[in-house]
């Protein structure tokens, strides 16, 4: 997903088990990249994309399927505000960004937004599908989540005791506390350091920012948190500062930093009241 990874351990392993862990681990993120990866052309995320329809008869399907599941749950947490339909949008700014800046659009067609939204998924016990024949689904808002998860079972299976998953979002693995530090990266590519967290007992954190652009080159400036709405950017009351989420796994974590990049202060408040183990953090310098 694009996010360098790193595990660190600091159970006492051989030579051979640092190998075979390694193996495993690297195998691992291949295995997930080759579900929801839109940059593996065999993906079976794109599958979907592609074909309109897959039936969950193997188990990779299956586990998108349960994947998308969650991305419901996610939706309807956020106010609709986490939403995984936004790649028609993405790809509409795409196409723009190869434009000359005075041939460039100064507003979404109404077509593509019309492709935009959770309604237009159908999923079913055994099958996904679209309702809209232009709709299409991207999963890079829980990407690295999802692989920063998987990456715990893996070394929870293998039995590690003390570790901790850096994978773009992070996991901790065992009671002793691992320290992240909190980072702010600037339009420049300069960072400061905001803050830290200690993270332990399976915790996992997210940090997300609204402040990026993923187009710089569009005189528009879409953020690269895209909302589904459509908005070249966050409103006034929104609340597009960077910040961190500490939740019980990374999935929800990133889920939730995504959406709360957009979220209006009203929307944040009631987002968060709705749960007990989820914990925010607001760079205080923005």
């Amino acid at each position: 997903m694009d996010a360098a990874v790193e595990v660190q351990i600091a159970d006492a392993l051989t030579e051979r088990q640092k190998k075979e862990l390694s193996l495993a681990l690297s195998e691992e993120i291949e295995r997930v990249e080759a579900l929801i990866s839109l940059q593996k052309k065999d993906s079976v995320l794109n599958y979907w994309n592609s074909e309109r329809s897959i039936v969950a008869t193997d188990p990779q399907a299956k586990e998108l399927l349960r994947i998308i599941e969650r991305c419901f749950l996610f939706h309807e947490q956020t106010q609709g505000l986490f939403d995984i339909t936004v790649q028609p949008l993405w790809q509409w700014y795409w196409q723009q960004s190869q434009l000359e800046e005075e041939n460039q659009s100064t507003g979404i067609p109404e077509d593509i937004l019309t492709r935009i939204g959770m309604e237009h998924i159908e999923c079913s016990e055994q099958k996904l599908s679209f309702r809209h024949s232009e709709t299409l689904v991207t999963l890079n808002g829980i990407g690295q989540g999802l692989v920063t998860d998987a990456l715990y079972r893996v070394l929870e299976n293998y039995g590690i005791e003390s570790a901790l998953i850096d994978a773009g979002e992070y996991r901790a693995l065992g009671e002793a506390p691992w320290e992240v530090k909190l980072r702010s990266t600037h339009e420049d590519g300069s960072q400061h350091l905001w803050g830290s967290v200690s993270l332990s007992a399976g915790r996992a954190l997210a940090v997300s920012s609204g402040n990026g652009y993923i187009f710089s080159q569009i005189k528009a400036r879409p953020k690269h948190i895209m909302h589904p709405k459509g908005s070249h950017s966050s409103s006034s009351e929104a609340w597009p500062r960077t910040l961190a989420v500490l939740a019980e796994d990374a999935t929800s974590a990133d889920a939730m930093a995504t959406a709360l990049c957009l979220a209006t202060a009203t929307q944040r408040e009631q987002i968060i009241t709705q749960f007990d183990s989820v914990e925010v953090l607001v760079d205080p310098s923005e």
